[in-house]
């Protein structure tokens, strides 16, 4: 019995992530949407490389470098 509510429980879960929600951003939205969050942050240099470069010397520490897709 417990198998069976297992299974139902995962096939319920998997089915539910393929349902739409209606509110689907595009891509242009969820850029804007990335961006706006992250220049919040102030431990982000968001499109500035070189003031990211000057930071972590200034600080004398390591930089990481993320470039990112969103589909």
């Amino acid at each position: 019995m417990k198998k069976a509510i297992h299974f139902f429980l995962f096939a319920a879960t998997i089915f539910s992530w393929g349902i739409p929600n209606g509110s689907a951003q595009t891509r242009d939205q969820k850029v804007r949407s990335d961006r706006d969050q992250l220049i919040k942050d102030l431990s982000w240099y968001y499109d500035d490389l070189d003031k990211g470069i000057t930071a972590a010397e200034k600080m004398n520490k390591p930089l990481m470098v993320v470039l990112r897709c969103i589909p």
